[in-house]
């Protein structure tokens, strides 16, 4: 899947939700999520659980009422996260809860989360920044500006340029 976007508002009881899609077992690229997710275990901001390869994406799905595997981008990675980011608020209680990935037995490389908005400073894997931090190119390193992403330095977060334009910031 390239190019994919969504902006949900999910709820459930069981698990493997995400703002995206709920289990990847193959390769996404150049997509994000918007909106909020909420349920018990099992949550991811754009993917639930990685078996396969994510890069060049992002979230900014705001998650309530987590327990476990919850995670502003994803809440459980088996596989590949590359250049890859996420902003969202993080609620969870319980093990594996990250600001960007909640349980990680995979590889994690140039990805990136907000500490401020998450409100988390663990993760599983990436590198927690300030919001101020992650409204600066330098910040990414090794991420493609010229024909993969944008960004307003200090005004915008990353954005993908087959958006078109920056999504909206959060307030701070």
């Amino acid at each position: 899947m390239d190019n994919c976007c969504a902006n949900a508002f999910v709820s459930g009881s069981l698990d493997d939700i995400g703002g995206l899609i709920g289990v990847n077992s193959g390769k996404i690229n150049t997509s994000y999520a918007t909106g909020e997710l909420s349920g018990t275990v099992d949550l991811g901001g754009l993917i639930d659980k990685n078996a396969g390869e994510l890069k060049n994406s992002y979230s900014m799905v705001s998650i309530s009422m987590g327990a476990m595997h919850v995670g502003g981008l994803m809440g459980y990675n088996e596989q590949t996260v590359e250049k890859c980011y996420s902003i969202g608020f993080v609620s969870g209680g319980g093990p594996f809860v990250g600001g960007l990935i909640g349980w990680s037995a995979g590889s994690i490389t140039n990805s990136y989360w907000d500490i401020e908005t998450s409100g988390r400073t663990i993760s599983d894997g990436g590198e927690g920044k300030t919001t101020s931090e992650m409204k600066q190119q330098t910040t990414f390193i090794d991420w493609n500006f010229s024909t993969i992403w944008g960004i307003n330095e200090s005004m915008s977060y990353p954005y993908l340029l087959w958006q078109g334009e920056p999504p909206l910031s959060r307030k701070e």
